[in-house]
C-alpha cells in the first residue's frame, strides 16, 4: 500500500471514530464538511437527507465557507434540481460548470437560483443509499 494509500485510509478511519461519537445530524455534517476540505476545496458542502412524509430532501446544515447556512429542502416534485434527479436515479452527478452545463440536464427548463448561499460552479452529488432505501 502507497504512503497516499495509507495516508487517506488512516484520515477515513479517524474520520469515521469522530463521527461515531457524535450525536447529531448538524455535529455530523459539520465534522464531515471539515474533513472532506482537508481532502479537496469544497467551499459548499451539503447532506440531503429523505424524508418520506413530506416527499423531500432536507438539507439540515449545509455548510459555505466554513458557516453553516439556514435549513432548506428540495421537493421531490421539482425536476429542476439536480439533488433530485440523483436522488431519484440514484446515479451521481458531477459537473465541473454549473452554468455552461446544466441544460444538459434540463435543456427546456431555466437555470434554478440556489435557495441558500451563492451560486456554485462545480458540482458533485452522490446517492448514500442504505441497503436499497432511499
Amino acid at each position: 500500500m502507497s504512503d497516499t494509500s495509507t495516508n487517506t485510509t488512516k484520515l477515513l478511519s479517524e474520520i469515521i471514530q469522530e463521527i461515531s461519537s457524535l450525536l447529531s445530524v448538524e455535529e455530523i455534517i459539520e465534522k464531515v464538511y471539515q474533513n472532506v476540505n482537508v481532502l479537496m476545496d469544497a467551499s459548499v458542502f451539503a447532506i440531503g437527507i429523505y424524508e418520506s412524509d413530506t416527499n423531500r430532501l432536507c438539507y439540515p446544515a449545509d455548510m459555505e465557507k466554513g458557516k453553516k447556512l439556514p435549513v432548506n429542502y428540495d421537493s421531490l416534485n421539482d425536476n429542476s434540481r439536480l439533488s433530485v434527479r440523483c436522488f431519484t436515479t440514484k446515479k451521481e452527478i458531477i459537473i465541473n460548470d454549473f452554468l455552461g452545463d446544466y441544460h444538459s440536464f434540463f435543456p427546456e427548463q431555466e437555470i434554478p437560483m440556489p435557495i441558500a448561499g451563492e451560486q456554485t460552479e462545480s458540482i458533485i452529488y452522490l446517492p448514500l443509499l442504505i441497503r436499497n432505501h432511499p
